[in-house]
Order: C-alpha cells, then structure tokens, then sequence
C-alpha cells in the first residue's frame, strides 16, 4: 500500500540532489498545485548532515515564486566530498479563494 500526503492545494511535489564525482550538486523540485492555484512560492535550503545529526547551513535560496499551478526549478551547486547532503523544499501554495498551505520536502545524498 502506497502512503499518501493529504494536502487540500497541492497535487504534487518533488525533490532531486544528486551530486557527482567532481561535487557538482544538482539542485531540482517542482511543485504542481490543484486547478485554481493562484502562486506558488518556495525557499530552498541546502545543508550538510554531519555524523553527530547537527547541520551546518550551505546555501538557500530564497522566495523563489511561480504565478499558476506549476514551480520548476533546477540549481547547481559545488560541495565539499566526503559528506552527506539534504536539500528541503519549503512551499507555500496559495489558490485563488485566498486559502494558503505549506508543504515540505527533503532529500540527502552523500558526496563521494
């Protein structure tokens, strides 16, 4: 059985890290929201886990917006071998009556 997020303004929503052998981060989400979105807007945050479970903050970015019911978005970024990475995708999906939900998502991958 597949577990589901409930959300009442979004349809969809994606994150890719992916980091090659020379430390090129690839920074990808999107975000689909249900028929009558009126913006999405998202902050970014990327962030090195370190063995002990602390984190220690990389780059954001911030306020990153769409008008409609799609958010694209795709980054690079270079980082340090040897550690692992989280990227977090913070949404905030807003519809055309007003009402307004965030959403969150994150994955990590290690630099080899």
């Amino acid at each position: 059985m597949e577990i589901k997020p409930f959300w009442s303004n979004t349809a969809f929503m994606s994150v890719i890290l992916h980091i090659n052998n020379n430390g090129r981060a690839i920074l990808s989400g999107s975000v689909i929201g249900n028929s009558g979105t009126r913006s999405i807007t998202v902050n970014a945050v990327l962030e090195r886990v370190n063995p002990n479970g602390t984190h220690i903050h990389i780059v954001s970015f911030n306020n990153l917006r769409a008008t409609g019911i799609i958010w694209d978005w795709e980054r690079s970024h270079y980082v340090a071998r040897g550690h692992l990475y989280r990227l977090t995708l913070r949404a905030t999906v807003v519809c055309r009556n007003g009402t307004s939900e965030v959403v969150t998502i994150s994955w990590m991958e290690r630099a080899n």
